[in-house]
């Protein structure tokens, strides 16, 4: 049921424009991830920019969405169509989420690759790589073995 001053109006309609943002954007970051695979660097930029411009309209969305909520006050009958957009936009959220994990393990795993190269052409000993319990190199422990040597 919707508030007779049209507050429920407002709030769908900044929901649903953050559907539809959120959609473009999980658009955008299978794109990113299809740049990534393919290492086309050109593909990236347009991406990586397109997406920025998504995040900060998202962004923005989310905080008229915020003072609309605020506004409203406390609610006797809740506004079941809001609410089902609300979910389907915490769903969409979450696949965006998942999605731009998935693509910075791809920035890390080439990031990875070029480290491995450079450790290559410059001679050091990658055998003696030094882990974080986390799994990442711990810079500190290997200049400790160095300065030891």
């Amino acid at each position: 049921m919707q508030r007779s001053d049209g507050t429920g109006n407002v709030l769908l309609q900044l929901l649903e424009q953050q559907h539809a943002c959120a959609t473009i954007l999980l658009d955008t970051l299978r794109r990113e991830q299809i740049a990534l695979t393919r290492n086309d660097i050109v593909s990236l930029e347009t991406v990586v920019s397109a997406k920025h411009r998504h995040l900060n309209q998202l962004e923005m969305l989310s905080r008229q969405t915020e003072d609309a909520l605020k506004s409203t006050g406390p609610r006797d009958h809740p506004d079941t169509v809001v609410e089902d957009v609300w979910r389907k936009l915490r769903q969409l959220l979450g696949e965006c989420q998942l999605q731009n994990q998935i693509n910075g393990g791809l920035i890390e795993q080439g990031r990875r690759r070029v480290q491995q190269a450079l450790n290559l052409l410059t001679g050091r000993d990658i055998e003696s790589t030094v882990y974080r319990p986390d799994g990442a190199r711990d810079a500190t422990s290997l200049e400790r073995l160095y300065a030891r040597a």
